[in-house]
């Protein structure tokens, strides 16, 4: 349930404008588009559910540290775990992905979020709002023809992915 609550809360920023530091419906960058989106899907599903654990300290640690791709990569707080790496994410199949998966690209530089089919989520600073892109193998978009490295939030590592049975 929480992967679904959090593939909808990283589409409700579609076409937010970009905003370096941004978080907000108002201007969001690429790592405040994840953070943004899994925080309050923490919050929502602790409450749906009543879930003291994801209500307690770490919901509001998470909230309150700010997080770039880079402090994702080097595992700042712990927040997030590296489960592969790809020299490119136009063609790049791997059943282990998942959705809700991160790529960080270039040596955390930007942060593309998985939802499922080769279709990334991205504030990108090149279109100047948040978009959605097929990976495909013909894609010319820069951060899908750059080395990256796959991670999945700490709270995900467990549970599977509403693509798969």
């Amino acid at each position: 349930v929480i992967r679904l609550v959090y593939l909808r809360q990283l589409r409700a920023y579609i076409g937010t404008p970009y905003v370096r530091g941004g978080e907000t419906h108002r201007g969001i960058d690429c790592s405040g588009l994840a953070r943004a989106a899994f925080w309050q899907t923490i919050l929502k599903e602790g409450v749906r559910a009543f879930n003291s654990d994801l209500l307690g300290p770490k919901l509001w640690k998470f909230w309150w540290r700010d997080l770039s791709a880079n402090d994702l990569l080097i595992g700042k707080y712990g927040y997030a775990k590296k489960i592969g790496e790809a020299q490119k994410l136009a063609g790049y199949t791997n059943s282990e992905l998942k959705t809700g998966d991160l790529a960080i690209a270039g040596s955390g530089s930007h942060l593309l979020i998985y939802l499922g089919n080769r279709e990334w989520i991205e504030a990108n600073p090149d279109d100047g709002k948040v978009v959605v892109n097929f990976a495909t193998p013909e894609s010319k978009r820069p951060y899908f023809n750059m080395p990256v490295t796959l991670m999945r939030w700490w709270i995900l590592a467990d549970r599977p992915s509403p693509d798969r049975p």
